[in-house]
């Protein structure tokens, strides 16, 4: 009974801790989108508000992918942490680290792939909506490891209690976006 509320205790006070910072991270992503949307419908056009219509569920999945990774090596690690196996810890933030740059580029490579052999046709039967999605996935596919490790890392600095870091990363990304 002891153990399993230590371990109570534990994941509870760590799922606290990190749960403003999941909530940022939401917040990050859906001001991301609003701000894509306001300017692409404003200052480019329909079509342009096309694109990022048809790319939105891909950025949701992308998204959750991501939050995946970020939520099951917060608690592992955590865990870890709380245990103080500090090599686990390693070992589990390396995966992540890891799978996340892996999993980001081979995303990247399909948009690529995609907008450059014009496979986006099973989404988009318009040519000029269509080029305009295939120019939007080439851009986007760039940022697409930079937002997955830079969400991961965001995460675990939240870990180490370095809030004010993750709250100026906060900040200068909303602001980078706007």
């Amino acid at each position: 009974m002891g153990t399993h509320s230590s371990d109570y205790k534990l994941w509870s006070k760590l799922f606290f801790k990190l749960l403003p910072y999941q909530i940022l991270l939401l917040i990050i992503d859906a001001s991301n989108g609003i701000v894509d949307s306001i300017c692409a419908s404003n200052f480019i056009g329909n079509t342009a508000m096309n694109a990022i219509g048809i790319y939105s569920p891909l950025n949701h999945f992308l998204f959750a992918l991501s939050i995946m990774l970020v939520s099951g090596s917060q608690l592992m690690v955590g865990k870890a942490m709380g245990r103080n196996e500090m090599d686990s810890v390693k070992n589990y933030f390396s995966t992540d680290i890891i799978l996340s740059i892996l999993l980001s580029v081979l995303v990247s490579i399909l948009l690529i792939i995609g907008a450059v052999f014009d496979f986006t046709v099973i989404m988009v039967e318009d040519p000029v909506n269509r080029r305009a999605l295939n120019q939007y996935l080439l851009g986007q596919s760039f940022g697409i490891p930079a937002l997955v490790l830079g969400q991961q890392l965001f995460s675990f600095l939240s870990l180490e209690n370095q809030r004010k870091r993750t709250m100026i990363a906060s900040f200068v990304c909303f602001l980078t976006n706007t």
